[in-house]
């Protein structure tokens, strides 16, 4: 079987493509899923890589800790009425070695959706 045919260059991405969207505009999620429908999202979590962030900015306020929290994630999708099929965390090390060991902690949360069937 000969190999497939090289492929171009791929597109840029559009503008609401994003790999870790800051903010999921879940009204919007549910407006434009047909009944049954699902989101799959893998989002940013709280407090990923501050001890990184704070080596060059300085100790941030309390606020920038408690954002992108699964637990409002989770309420927003049911405030705009979806159904949270699965939730799942993580903290991730990271470890960074060009100037010495540097450990900093990745956070991240995989959060499924569904649109109730009419």
């Amino acid at each position: 079987m000969p190999p497939p045919p090289p492929r171009g260059p791929s597109p840029p991405p559009s503008r609401g493509l994003r790999r870790h969207p800051v903010v999921a505009h879940r009204g919007e999620i549910a407006r434009v899923l047909a009944p049954g429908g699902t989101y799959l999202a893998q989002h940013v979590g709280p407090e990923s890589a501050f001890e990184l962030i704070e080596q060059f900015t300085g100790p941030l306020e309390a606020a920038h800790r408690c954002a992108r929290d699964p637990d409002d994630a989770v309420a927003g999708a049911e405030a705009a009425g979806l159904e949270v099929v699965d939730l799942r965390t993580a903290r991730l090390r990271m470890e960074f070695r060009r100037e010495g060991p540097f450990v900093a902690r990745s956070a991240r949360f995989l959060i499924e959706v569904r649109k109730p069937a009419a």
